[in-house]
């Protein structure tokens, strides 16, 4: 299994940033020790004195909601070389300027209670589980092709609000952390001893469906983002989408072997997050 040490070195520069490629898949072992992220600043779960006057009522609108407060940090607390974990190196040494040595915000959620999560960094608020058709088991039959996630946002209700989305690519890998591990290559279908890339503290989440045929790496997420061409295997439309089972953000066709592909969902409300304000400084560089 794959620690998250290839994917994570460039992740915080990868959010300021117009999205450029995709991940691939390999099946080649690594034995890199996994790595731990830093403490998740918590919030506990708090009564809403007005969740019963909510009740058989919808709210739109973002007020509620906190100030984003600029990029979350990936949790990536290990300096690398081409090859290997290293000590971090000083200023002006070879690998220096890592992700590991620049810290960013801590994660830090808030449980509503009433089945959605507010991220404080963000300002965004999400609806705690996948399971879309409340069985209280997240499996295959609760995934949605594309056109059917963004369909089905419009008439999606919870905790009282109507104005649910599908996320962008940049909103949904906010919420990844490396400090999960990648099943790529493992033969078993016992999930018990993996770590998924999100914290299951706070988000219910579900390795794929085995018994329906399912690979154990198959929890891709599906986002509003598709690429500018046609770039699937079948030359339809690809979406890059986050895989919270091993830690990637990739492209996926949305045809597979002649039918729609399905992904999780995971709705999300608020003002919309990561969007680019770049400003020539006149000076051969550009800020965000």
């Amino acid at each position: 299994m794959k620690t998250p040490s290839q994917y994570t070195i460039f992740a915080t520069a990868f959010l300021g940033l117009t999205l450029a490629g995709c991940s691939s898949n390999t099946d080649e072992l690594d034995t890199t020790e996994i790595i731990e992220s830093p403490e998740i600043e918590e919030t506990l779960t708090a009564e809403d004195p007005d969740q019963s006057s909510m009740e058989g009522t919808t709210s739109t609108g973002s007020a509620d909601l906190p100030q984003a407060k600029g990029i979350v940090d990936t949790g990536q607390n290990q300096c690398y070389s081409a090859q290997n974990a290293i000590s971090c190196p000083a200023n002006d040494a070879a690998f220096y300027g890592q992700d590991a040595q620049f810290h960013g915000l801590a994660p830090s959620y808030t449980d509503n209670g009433d089945g959605t999560i507010t991220d404080n960094n963000t300002g965004l608020m999400w609806q705690q589980s996948p399971d879309l058709d409340g069985s209280g088991i997240i499996n295959a039959s609760d995934k949605r092709s594309y056109d059917q996630a963004l369909a089905e946002a419009d008439e999606f209700n919870l905790a009282g609000y109507s104005d649910w989305r599908l996320p962008n690519i940049k909103e949904l890998y906010s919420l990844i952390q490396f400090n999960g591990t990648d099943p790529s290559g493992y033969e078993g279908d016992d999930t018990s001893g993996l770590t998924p890339f999100i914290d299951t503290r706070y988000f219910d989440f579900a390795y794929g469906d085995t018994s329906s045929g399912e690979r154990i790496i198959d929890a891709q997420y599906a986002t509003t983002n598709l690429y500018v061409d046609n770039t699937g295997n079948d030359g339809g439309r690809t979406l890059f989408g986050v895989n919270f089972a091993d830690g990637r953000i990739k492209g996926y066709g949305l045809s597979l072997f002649g039918q729609d592909k399905t992904f999780f969902v995971m709705y999300v409300r608020g003002q919309s997050y990561g969007e680019n304000d770049f400003v020539d400084n006149g000076d051969q560089t550009v800020s965000d």
